[in-house]
């Protein structure tokens, strides 16, 4: 494969990144509302002068760029769009969060906008029982966003379909489609979680009533929290999370949300439109749901016999819930920072690393390995060892069921090991990086576990004072598991040969 990359194709890139950018400054509209309902006006105002500045800036870049829209694009393209694209979002959204004062500096606000965008939930804001309505509802409403995928939303409503556009919706980590349109693929995937976003504030609103929050309160409470747990973002409004409701029923309501959260998109499309049985067959399903008991039995094991809780249903409300955030990536806790570190034991600790990094499954909101790539190489490795039974000349041919029969072949395997074998090396850096500060591994591993799986659990490493250089990696790691490496990795080889050749108008680059 050869991938073309000129001058006119970069132009190319700034004009399909600004339309996008304009579309999503709009949506501050929302968090303008929102200030001026609860009159918070000098909020208002803060999001107005972000969203105007954004989108003069972008609806300049767009109308210098706009006459090469022509450009015959490519792989290399859609990688640039999908890099590019989400660092962009999250700067242009970060002004509006820095003008309303609750950040220290602007790095901390881009920080919780490449948080919320990338899904990962961490925040360095401050003081965030006293922050605005608005300040909140545009967090978790870019949380919501970047769950859905940024580039799924502009395939959806903004891009026309081209044979390109398929490269466009991949380069974003999504590789399966619904219908052979990308375009048609993508509203329907905006459609399904536009639904379950209607049912699923409704049931938050109602729970949040029954709790004792009044009607007002448990509407934003039910928008914020249930945008968080399907988005698999974990941002929350309070400052303690969930544990500020101190509600069984709340917690086991999110717990469904996260899982669905985490489902892949093509998935409920199957379930809800043509196979109601494949969420009993799909592999990634039984995958999750495996890894998810094996590690609840075994974290719950370690603290009985520690006699941390008193009570079943103790265990069953911090163990199940931490567990299911941690593996659907989605970072919202009952439990404080602190708690982590002196009441679960090491092990306890190490069950939970190994969650957040095992993610959820492909073409989902969710971040990690993914449970197919998990599934996939568990069962590559069997496959190989029973092989060396079978008598010479045997030839077995291995499928898995994921939405359909897939042919465990030998390509299939190196893809999910290539990508998992990146997580991890990322994952090593990490933490090397983040013990240098004086952390001790096993916290290091924790919070490096949760950065690399866009999770937001935290052992309290994260936090507005955290050395500035940590600020910055973290920020990349985040951005870069997110789009899961391949758009980033391309984006960075096409920068740096694009430097050593500044006299050159075209690249080539062989595959």
């Amino acid at each position: 494969m050869k991938i073309k990359f000129n001058a006119n194709i970069i132009k190319e890139v700034i004009n399909s990144v600004s339309k996008i950018m304009i579309v999503i400054s709009l949506m501050q509209v929302i968090p303008i509302i929102t200030s001026l309902l609860y009159k918070e006006y000098n909020i208002g105002v803060c999001f107005g002068l972000g969203m105007c500045i954004s989108i003069i800036i972008s609806s300049i870049m767009y109308l210098i760029t706009s006459k090469y829209v022509s450009v015959k694009s490519n792989f290399g393209t859609s990688l640039a769009i999908a890099s590019i694209t989400w660092v962009i979002a999250s700067m242009f959204s970060a002004l509006s969060l820095f003008f309303c004062g609750d950040y220290n500096t602007y790095m901390d606000a881009f920080f919780d906008s490449m948080s919320g965008f990338t899904t990962s939930g961490f925040s360095l804001i401050q003081d965030l029982d006293h922050v605005s309505h608005g300040v909140n509802i545009w967090r978790h409403l870019i949380g919501y966003i970047g769950g859905n995928g940024i580039l799924v939303f502009a395939l959806a409503f903004l891009i026309r379909n081209g044979k390109n556009s398929f490269q466009m919706y991949e380069a974003e980590g999504k590789d399966e489609k619904i219908f052979p349109s990308t375009k048609h693929t993508a509203k329907v995937i905006w459609k399904i979680s536009t639904v379950f976003l209607i049912i699923g504030i409704l049931i938050m609103t109602v729970i949040g009533i029954v709790i004792g929050l009044n009607i007002e309160s448990a509407i934003f409470h039910g928008i914020c929290n249930y945008m968080s747990a399907w988005s698999t973002c974990g941002f929350g409004p309070m400052s303690q999370n969930v544990l500020y409701y101190h509600s069984g029923i709340f917690e086991f309501a999110l717990m469904i949300f996260m899982l669905l959260g985490c489902f892949n998109f093509i998935l409920h499309f199957t379930v809800i439109e043509k196979n109601k049985k494949e969420i009993f067959k799909n592999i990634e399903i039984r995958t999750i749901v495996t890894t998810i008991l094996i590690f609840i039995v075994g974290i719950s094991a370690i603290l009985i016999q520690n006699n941390i809780y008193n009570g079943g249903i103790n265990y069953f409300r911090k163990v199940a819930f931490q567990v299911i955030s941690a593996n659907t990536g989605t970072g919202s806790a009952t439990m404080y920072p602190a708690q982590f570190i002196y009441s679960w034991k090491p092990f306890a600790i190490g069950i939970l690393v190994l969650a957040m990094l095992f993610g959820g499954s492909m073409s989902s909101t969710a971040g990690g390995f993914k449970a197919l790539r998990i599934s996939v190489i568990l069962k590559g490795i069997i496959e190989d060892i029973k092989k060396m039974t079978y008598s010479e000349g045997t030839v077995v041919t291995k499928k898995i069921h994921h939405i359909k029969d897939m042919v465990l072949s030998n390509e299939l395997f190196k893809s999910a090991a290539t990508i998992v074998i990146s997580y991890i090396i990322v994952f090593v850096i990490t933490t090397g990086f983040t013990s240098m500060y004086g952390h001790n591994l096993e916290l290091s591993m924790f919070e490096s576990a949760s950065v690399v799986g866009n999770v937001g659990l935290t052992c309290g490493i994260v936090k507005p004072l955290m050395p500035r250089f940590l600020k910055y990696w973290y920020i990349f790691v985040m951005w870069i598991c997110r789009l899961e490496f391949i758009s980033v990795f391309a984006l960075i080889s096409f920068a740096i040969k694009a430097i050593k050749k500044r006299g050159v108008t075209k690249i080539e680059i062989e595959d």
